[in-house]
């Protein structure tokens, strides 16, 4: 199927419905990791700078609407992940490849 390729075969989003995938969607559920109000509330923050940082680069430059929405898309990525800020002037993949070291 289309996890098999990169080994995500046993992945939440490419497993048939059935025992496994009920299994990972409680454990998701249970330990709040994704779509609780708590995991909504801890994020706010970090998606309400991200919402202000994009809508000021469109409103610099509205004819780059895609990689402003690559950009903001990698910054929360990284925030979340690995807790490193991204500015407005870098690259998300640059900063990915800072923060990996």
């Amino acid at each position: 199927m289309g996890g098999e390729p990169v080994d995500w075969k046993d992945s939440l989003i490419f497993l048939p419905y059935g025992d496994c995938f009920r299994w990972h969607r409680k454990n998701f559920h249970d330990h709040h990791i994704i779509g609780s109000r708590t995991t909504v509330d801890a994020y706010s923050e970090i998606e309400e700078v991200a919402t202000r940082q994009f809508l000021k680069c469109v409103l610099a430059k509205p004819d780059e609407p895609q990689e402003h929405i690559r950009h903001v898309v990698g910054a929360v990525i990284l925030r979340i992940s690995y807790g490193y800020e991204v500015k407005e002037t870098m690259i998300p993949s640059f900063a990915l490849q800072i923060a990996s070291y």
